[in-house]
């Protein structure tokens, strides 16, 4: 069994993860948020800022693209600078990532994938796995992309079994992750919903947990132990610290490093039930000053 740690965008940046790694335990991996490809052989500094920062625990290198030699220019600076597994993402729900057919825009055109693929694995040494979901618009797109992973010797695929169309609405569908996952070649490791140590996948196998880590950052370790975890002096320390690092990673001043903090606490105010209408306390506080008296007020 292990525990991997989703791309949440914004949420888990390379900082977080830094100060994450150092305050609670259960993580044995985790993945960065995709980089996309660019048109020519250039990539800016910040495509891979998240890769510069070490955060203590392996980190997987996530691509996004629709374009097979662009792929293949940014996994092989990627395998260049050490890679040891670059992750290819199949599963962003965005508009703008699956009206170009990326993300699980790509899912409905398993001869692009097909394409995409057969170029990495004819050209990188690196391990490829791939994050994905069922489908774009329905989970049945998945039987035509079945025969097409099966081609390749993936390292793992990572199933987030929704359709992209769904966002994170209506359950995750265990019944079809079970149903396809039996059919792969591949290791396969599963996402979605994972809110409780005692989560049946979570004991059975590996898994990979986002949300549900964003609104209790002792999850791993709960499901590590087989038991709930939870220690408020810890959390207010783990904050403490996140806070410090944001100061010094981001030059933007306050606003940025107040923006920071509250993309966390949109999911971690749940780890305060007893206090009512904190979502929309943090969501109007405007400066540091007033955070800080929130926060104070919790702990």
């Amino acid at each position: 069994m292990a525990i991997y740690l989703a791309p949440m965008q914004g949420v888990f940046n390379a900082h977080f993860r830094k100060v994450a790694a150092q305050h609670f335990s259960g993580i044995d991996k985790c993945f960065t948020s995709f980089i996309t490809t660019h048109g020519e052989d250039v990539y800016p500094e910040r495509a891979f800022r998240e890769l510069s920062v070490e955060t203590g625990i392996p980190t997987i290198p996530q691509v996004m693209g629709n374009h097979p030699e662009r792929l293949l220019i940014l996994c092989r600076k990627l395998q260049d600078s050490g890679a040891r597994e670059i992750n290819l993402n199949l599963g962003c729900p965005q508009g703008t990532a699956t009206s170009r057919k990326m993300g699980s825009g790509m899912l409905p055109h398993p001869e692009m994938l097909d394409e995409i693929l057969d170029n990495l694995f004819s050209h990188l040494s690196v391990n490829l796995s791939v994050k994905t979901r069922l489908g774009l618009y329905k989970t049945e797109e998945f039987e035509q992309i079945v025969p097409i992973l099966n081609k390749y010797p993936l390292f793992e695929v990572i199933i987030h079994p929704r359709t992209g169309k769904q966002m994170y609405r209506d359950e995750a569908d265990r019944e079809a992750y079970k149903l396809y996952a039996s059919q792969l070649k591949a290791p396969v490791v599963y996402n979605g919903d994972i809110n409780h140590w005692y989560d049946p996948m979570a004991l059975e196998g590996t898994v990979m947990i986002g949300r549900g880590f964003a609104c209790n950052p002792f999850l791993a370790e709960s499901i590590v132990a087989r038991k709930p975890v939870f220690d408020k002096g810890r959390l207010e320390i783990f904050l403490e610290a996140l806070l410090e690092e944001y100061s010094q990673a981001y030059t933007g001043g306050e606003k940025q490093i107040l923006m920071k903090m509250k993309e966390f606490w949109e999911y971690l105010y749940l780890a305060f039930p007893e206090t009512p209408k904190l979502a929309k306390t943090f969501k109007k506080c405007q400066n540091m000053k007033t955070y800080a008296s929130i926060v104070q007020s919790l702990f």
